[in-house]
């Protein structure tokens, strides 16, 4: 029940992210990163509904993937909070490890890890390139909520920066 809760958390977020990364500015890259996570999460809420080598490559991908996240997320508040949350999702991914009753489920665990990681890592290569996509202007007196999604650290400082210039 934890994983389903925590997947769906974690589901809801990165959507509402990409909602909100797109209106300040991040537009592609934010619906990208969201999707991004959305499936991590999607992956959490998975390893509560099954087993065995499916659920294996489920840890790896969802674990490893959110770690890198907080991480890249950190900023400001890095050892606070990014720090100590990466290392509570690695500690579970340990024990998860050292659960997996195979060698073949652990190989899977840590082979969709690195392909989480790869995603990331691939995300911020291309995230340049990615075309601009302008939030509507909006009318004098209004304002909108305009939050950073993903927060402008590296490595998507360029990116963020490339939008607005080419939105105002």
């Amino acid at each position: 029940m934890i994983w389903v809760l925590f997947g769906a958390s974690i589901v809801v977020t990165s959507l509402a992210g990409a909602i909100v990364g797109v209106q300040a500015f991040n537009g592609w890259l934010a619906i990208i990163y969201g999707a991004l996570g959305a499936s991590m999460g999607l992956a959490a809420i998975l390893c509560g509904l099954v087993s065995g080598p499916r659920r294996a490559v489920l840890v790896g991908w969802c674990l490893v993937g959110l770690a890198a996240r907080a991480v890249l997320e950190g900023d400001a508040y890095l050892w606070f909070v990014s720090l100590p949350i990466a290392l509570i999702l690695l500690t579970a991914l340990v024990v998860s490890l050292s659960r997996s009753s195979t060698w073949s489920e652990r190989t899977s665990t840590l082979a969709a890890g690195m392909a989480s990681l790869l995603a990331l890592a691939l995300l911020a290569v291309v995230a340049p390139a990615l075309p601009t996509i302008c939030p509507p202007r909006q009318p004098p007196g209004k304002s909108v909520v305009s939050i950073s999604y993903p927060p402008d650290v590296f490595p998507w400082q360029s990116v963020e920066l490339k939008s607005i210039t080419a939105c105002l």
